[in-house]
């Protein structure tokens, strides 16, 4: 992934291990990581710390109330990508925001 790119992975902010991100006024201020891989492994300790889910497969988690399973998406795919706006600090929804899914 480009300099150009981040991600957003849906964890509050105050729960997010991501670095601190300039973004479009409809976003407001929030956290990024520079792939989806960092992403992905934030909501999964988000999840798993804050949350108390129990992961029982690569994607796959169990509430511990003993609901439905949570079912993320692949990391490949994972996450809300921004690009760069015409000021290099600032940063906009990429295209789509539903190519990238936060699920949860």
């Amino acid at each position: 992934m480009s300099r150009q790119r981040r991600v957003l992975c849906g964890v509050p902010r105050e729960y997010c291990t991501g670095g601190k991100l300039i973004t479009d006024q409809s976003l407001g201020t929030n956290k990024c990581h520079i792939s989806r891989g960092t992403a992905f492994d934030c909501r999964v300790n988000h999840l798993v710390n804050v949350l108390g889910y129990k992961q029982i497969g690569s994607k796959e988690f169990s509430p511990p109330d003993g609901g439905r399973i949570l079912v993320l998406t692949k990391r490949i795919r994972y996450g809300g990508l921004l690009r760069s706006g015409k000021e290099q600090t600032r940063f906009m929804p990429a295209g789509r925001m539903n190519r990238g899914i936060i699920i949860g």
